[in-house]
């Protein structure tokens, strides 16, 4: 389902919004609603046993926004329906950017929020009861999760790569790797992944969530979910595509594979796009 105008599968504004000339159109809630509006009128609810919601980046920040609003709408028509949700390398984190020395990136998303949302709230509406000065942070993964009751497993890389770059602020990070960065940037990234990986496990005291987050770099796992490179731990056979069938076949039970290693210490996924990388 892609969102189109660019607020990520949310936010509703009746009339465009001119910038330098040109009109932009914010209707991704609707946007959304219609998507799945079709989906279930082609695929009726009452003969599915199974949903799983998932996205990459912005469709994974968007697997949180949507998922329980999902699930309480078709249960109500198949109460005996199974919704899962795996949200993919969308579990974007407040924290200090370098550059900016500020909280860039849950500054902008509060500019967003103020731009895209004057119609249209988001449809969680436990967290925006409990934030009622600072709605925006209901477009924040970390705060979101807290209301989400399905079974639902975050799949995300320790070092994610849009992540370091554009919250973190560290420009360094690439071909896949941390080996151009001097060591107090790897040090600081290796601070970020902590931080990151402690937030999870802080969010698995509710057992609906678990999480499967590898220390290598990327950003959306595509075509790398049965590759036996990206396991955890390494040689373990845990990889996403395993992860996430055991997941669904165990109708939920909570799995906690969170990679506590720094880079490059999980060789295989940190050699998988590089011949050579040295510590």
């Amino acid at each position: 389902m892609p969102y189109c105008d660019g607020s990520g599968h949310q936010g509703h504004v009746s009339e465009p919004i001119v910038h330098q000339g040109k009109p932009l159109y914010f209707r991704g809630h609707k946007n959304t609603l219609a998507a799945l509006d079709l989906i279930f009128r082609k695929f009726n609810p009452i003969d599915i046993k199974t949903i799983a919601i998932t996205g990459c980046s912005a469709g994974g920040l968007a697997t949180f926004y949507w998922s329980q609003y999902i699930a309480d709408k078709v249960k109500i028509i198949n109460p005996r329906i199974q919704v899962f949700g795996f949200p993919d390398s969308g579990f974007f984190v407040d924290y200090t950017n370098l550059k900016t020395n500020d909280k860039d990136y849950s500054l902008k998303q509060k500019i967003l929020y103020e731009v895209v949302n004057q119609e249209i709230r988001p449809e969680n509406k436990e967290c925006l009861n409990d934030n009622p000065n600072n709605e925006y942070k209901c477009l924040l993964a970390e705060n979101i999760s807290k209301y989400i009751k399905i079974p639902f497993m975050i799949l995300q890389p320790g070092y994610d790569m849009w992540q370091l770059e554009n919250i973190l602020g560290i420009s360094c990070s690439n071909s896949y790797s941390l080996k151009t960065c001097d060591e107090s940037l790897k040090l600081i990234a290796h601070s970020y992944k902590n931080y990151h990986n402690g937030l999870i496990k802080n969010l698995a005291s509710k057992q609906n969530l678990s999480a499967w987050s590898i220390s290598c770099l990327t950003h959306c796992f595509g075509e790398i979910i049965e590759s036996k490179n990206w396991e955890i731990p390494e040689n373990s056979g845990n990889t996403i595509n395993k992860v996430v069938r055991d997941f669904l076949e165990s109708q939920g039970m909570q799995n906690l594979l969170i990679d506590n290693d720094d880079w490059p210490l999980n060789m295989k996924c940190s050699n998988n796009l590089l011949n050579q990388i040295k510590k």
